[in-house]
């Protein structure tokens, strides 16, 4: 494997399958054509140094990924591997096609707002949580996580993020603090 000036995970290792060395794993992007037996990867997580593995077999079922890798032939073995991030060099992802991006090449565009092109913030990462988010550092401090739909953004690539009601989204103290009233007439 070349030395990458960047790593992008790919999927995290879960809990040993079995006596023989696979493993669970959560794969970020299971139907990619990048998952193959032969598949050079990099593990690694707090405590463990980076090590470098060859995919020797994978299994996609309905509800699980099961992995096997090279020099990894016992339960003992596999369960050292778990919560490693599995991550390989950026130039080794297959080429995205019209109109896609990688979510790593988002990290640091600018994010504008849809309405006056202000610049509001800029990406910080893509969050998953049961759907994808853009993490976005504010420019006047604090954050936001907006949701990547047609509502809330209208255009995305790797120069820049385009956005709409971007307040609906804030994560910090702003939008908790009460609204001073209006006096009546």
């Amino acid at each position: 494997m070349s030395a990458p000036d960047r790593w992008i995970e790919i999927a995290r290792v879960g809990r040993p399958f079995g006596v023989h060395g696979q493993v669970h794993l959560h794969v970020h992007h299971p139907g990619s054509p990048l998952w193959r037996p032969g598949l050079p990867v990099r593990a690694a997580h707090d405590g463990m140094a980076p090590r470098r593995l060859t995919v020797a077999a994978l299994q996609f079922g309905p509800t699980a990924t099961i992995a096997r890798f090279e020099g990894i032939d016992d339960r003992d073995a596999a369960a050292g591997l778990t919560l490693a991030a599995l991550t390989v060099a950026a130039d080794a992802l297959p080429p995205v096609g019209d109109g896609e991006v990688y979510a790593h090449a988002l990290r640091g565009a600018p994010v504008l707002d849809a309405d006056s092109g202000r610049q509001l913030g800029r990406v910080v990462a893509v969050v998953e949580l049961g759907r994808s988010l853009l993490q976005i550092a504010l420019d006047g401090g604090g954050e936001a996580l907006v949701p990547v739909d047609a509502e809330a953004v209208v255009a995305l690539d790797v120069d820049r993020a385009v956005v709409r009601a971007i307040d609906d989204w804030r994560s910090d103290d702003r939008r908790s603090q009460p609204r001073p009233r209006r006096e009546r007439r």
